[in-house]
């Protein structure tokens, strides 16, 4: 059972899902702290709370290539997407690592696009149903992850 077990490319020849899913609501929240900054240089800092803390922070110039280490992808993609080319300052902090199967990836998705709308300035308020399809076209779209 988990995550998308149930979807394409886990669904067995037969057509028979592979596995399961049994939804749940559990208490994740994704923190996302946002500087757009006036120099050249992106700075992305993730932080994992709970019983194994865990932080990394890579650093380039704005015109280098974007990370490509898993747990700045979807970051970069957001950055990407949002039309983001000079410098940020990005912090995200979630309990557990995105692509756990958790929900992680989603929750960080929504809150990176809402955190970089609301800098760039975005005047119209976008609806939750609007920002949550974003964050799934980002997901699926821009990295090619086969989520639900």
């Amino acid at each position: 059972a988990g995550g998308g077990t149930d979807l394409p490319p886990f669904v067995c020849d037969g057509g028979e899902p592979a596995g399961r899913v049994l939804s749940a609501a559990i208490d994740l929240e994704a923190r996302v702290e946002l500087e757009l900054t006036g120099d050249d240089v992106v700075e992305l800092v993730v932080t994992r709370d709970g019983p194994a803390p865990a932080s990394s922070t890579p650093r380039r110039a704005a015109h280098e290539p974007a990370s490509r280490e898993p747990a700045f992808r979807l970051i970069e993609a957001a950055l990407a997407r949002e039309g983001v080319r000079g410098g940020a300052w990005v912090r995200v902090t979630s309990p557990v690592a995105t692509g756990s199967g958790l929900g992680a990836s989603a929750s960080v998705a929504v809150a990176l696009l809402a955190a970089l709308r609301a800098a760039l300035g975005a005047t119209l308020q976008v609806s939750p149903h609007e920002l949550a399809t974003a964050a799934l076209s980002l997901e699926r779209e821009g990295l090619g992850l086969a989520c639900g």
